[in-house]
């Protein structure tokens, strides 16, 4: 039997640079595929995840450098993309209605933040500034959208990763939030 496509040429796969990656465009540094792989696999976050879904996952990834005072997400912007946090240390920020800001979380290696975004497409609800210098992957919502197609185990794995980590968070600001109106100190961590 012949296959039809067989005398056509071999397409390249291209995956798009993203509508909306300022932060690749701002931090984004050159990784080699196989060094991704390997530091995404020493994160917490990849804990569940086998090696070909690690090497899956990393074909959409991009490595950003960001140094100590800088934003990584600013509140109130638009761009759609989850980091996961390589090495570093960052501040999750929130500005309250007179303009002051509180620090609400820091963040660490391994550390997965910005989520929200991919699923919502809403303005950020809080910043994250670097307290350190830091390396950290992104995936943006337009990757994420091809990865869809090119690599859906990969991608099913990763929503169902995202949604534990949204559940594991609305479950400490509840614990957070009771324990503001019993007087208790906060016992559940955010992040």
């Amino acid at each position: 039997m012949h296959d039809p496509d067989e005398n056509e040429p071999q397409r390249e796969r291209v995956v798009p640079a993203g509508e909306k990656a300022g932060i690749v465009e701002r931090f984004g540094v050159p990784m080699p595929q196989d060094l991704v792989i390997d530091r995404l696999e020493r994160t917490r976050w990849a804990r569940e995840f086998s090696f070909q879904d690690i090497s899956g996952l990393s074909e959409f990834l991009r490595a950003c450098e960001i140094q100590a005072g800088n934003y990584i997400i600013r509140e109130g912007d638009e761009e759609r993309f989850l980091c996961i946090m390589l090495t570093g240390e960052a501040a999750v920020m929130k500005q309250d209605l007179q303009g002051n800001k509180s620090e609400l979380a820091t963040l660490s290696k391994g550390a997965a933040f910005g989520e929200q975004s991919l699923f919502e497409g809403r303005r950020r609800s809080a910043s994250v500034v670097a307290k350190s210098d830091c390396i950290v992957l992104v995936l943006t919502h337009d990757h994420l959208k091809f990865m869809e197609v090119e690599k859906p185990r990969v991608t099913c794995r990763v929503l169902f990763k995202l949604g534990t980590v949204l559940s594991e968070r609305l479950r400490a600001t509840s614990a957070n939030l009771v324990d503001a109106k019993t007087g208790v100190s906060p016992g559940a961590a955010l992040y």
